[in-house]
């Protein structure tokens, strides 16, 4: 799904007036890296009575015996003839969850670009990996995709802690439409209060098909205006209901919550550069309703919408290096720079 016209030559000169180049960071290992390098286990679990409400958990495999002298299974470790029995209760991991693309009419939980290779470099970096699935359009309009990923949400944060997730850390990732549904869901907690809302720490779009879903339709052409009525119809109250920047006017046009303080972080493939003047709007409408406290709009040039996803965590992949120092800094509750909007170039 494209829902944007071919790229042109870029300019300095047309970027806002946060624009910053950005300069190339090492390579990272990871925030929280795990040493262990072996597949990460795999268990699937239904958070809704449809066959599509189901969403697959990949961790780290348990070692057999803890540092603290425990086991997994919680027996003391012997020495000679003297017993000890060390309490050890396994740190929680951050939760990332992923939210696949496919035009809101395809793609699934497994597929390449959010299956098991996604879930082994998340898992290497220390986090609990959650990839979703969702009733498709379009026997499924909207907002079934939206109403799905709540209860997938209310779901994760229910039970992460019998599987090793904090359930007051988790890290949205969307692709595509799912970039889409992943800015949607979160300004619809917002613009609703609520509770869960606060578990959210930070936001990551890799190619969002649409931010601002009415604008979206009334610019598209024939064949991408057909694929969003058959999701979201053609009626502007419809629409805006679905638009994650419209949500967020409604939102600010009463009183605001606390600040919920995420990050945001959305990255553009050169098919998706004409999109940068959307993505700056919909983080600086998120830092004015103070839904994000910092932000960053990254212009991939040299991977298309696929590969951006799909060679993401590889070593040496420039994206790879960006997210690993957004994660990190995010996570320790470092500020990276809690300015204007930054526009970043990744040559």
């Amino acid at each position: 799904m494209s829902i944007s016209r071919p790229p042109h030559k870029l300019s300095l000169l047309t970027l806002a007036a946060g624009l910053f180049l950005w300069a190339a960071l090492p390579v990272e290992p990871g925030y929280c890296a795990d040493a262990d390098s072996s597949p990460p286990t795999q268990i699937t679990r239904a958070y809704g009575p449809d066959r599509a409400q189901t969403l697959d958990i990949y961790s780290a495999k348990t070692n057999t015996t803890g540092a603290t002298g425990t086991n997994a299974a919680g027996s003391a470790a012997t020495t000679g003839a003297t017993t000890s029995r060390i309490a050890s209760k396994p740190r929680l991991k951050p939760i990332i969850f992923a939210i696949h693309g496919g035009a809101w009419s395809g793609g699934d939980k497994e597929d390449k670009a959010f299956g098991k290779e996604r879930a082994a470099y998340f898992v290497k970096l220390g986090f609990l990996y959650v990839s979703i699935n969702y009733r498709l359009a379009p026997t499924n309009k909207h907002p079934k995709q939206l109403q799905d990923l709540e209860h997938a949400l209310s779901y994760v944060l229910k039970h992460s802690a019998e599987v090793g997730g904090d359930k007051t850390r988790v890290y949205l990732l969307g692709h595509s439409a799912g970039g889409h549904l992943a800015a949607l869901l979160t300004t619809s907690l917002y613009k609703h209060d609520s509770p869960e809302l606060r578990a959210i720490k930070s936001l990551i779009l890799l190619d969002p098909a649409a931010l601002d879903l009415s604008q979206t339709y009334q610019k598209a052409d024939r064949k991408d205006r057909a694929i969003l009525k058959a999701v979201f119809g053609d009626d502007p109250a419809r629409l805006n209901s679905a638009s994650p920047l419209e949500l967020l006017r409604q939102r600010c046009s009463t009183a605001t919550i606390g600040s919920p303080g995420l990050s945001l972080l959305i990255a553009l493939s050169n098919d998706w550069r004409l999109k940068k003047d959307k993505a700056v709007q919909f983080l600086s409408a998120c830092q004015r309703a103070k839904l994000a406290d910092y932000g960053q709009v990254v212009l991939v040039e040299e991977r298309n919408h696929n590969t951006l996803v799909e060679r993401l965590g590889e070593p040496g992949e420039k994206l790879t290096t960006v997210l690993n120092h957004f994660l990190m800094n995010t996570n320790a509750s470092k500020s990276l720079n809690k300015t204007e909007p930054a526009l970043s170039m990744v040559k």
